[in-house]
């Protein structure tokens, strides 16, 4: 008997670590000894927290960039009535 594995695919999780993450935890609901769950629930904690980093990474470039735009935008006086 052949056993399918439930898969993570691309268009399910968006990045790399968040792909390995699913794939890793989709291993692990599968695995036969204590031992390798943990090991594959690891692995998949590990992905997370990267995936968490890059996220946190992404938004405080997309949040400096926009900073920047704003600061660079010409203060515009008000016309006197």
């Amino acid at each position: 008997m052949e056993e399918t594995l439930p898969r993570a695919l691309p268009r399910d999780v968006p990045t790399y670590h968040e792909r390995q993450a699913a794939h890793f935890r989709a291993l692990a609901s599968t695995a036969t000894t204590a031992a390798v769950k943990e090991r594959l629930l690891d692995e998949a904690e590990e992905h997370e927290k990267i995936a968490r980093e890059q996220t946190i990474r992404e938004l405080t470039r997309s949040a400096t960039g926009l900073l920047r735009t704003v600061a660079d935008l010409p203060i515009v006086k008000p016309v006197p009535e």
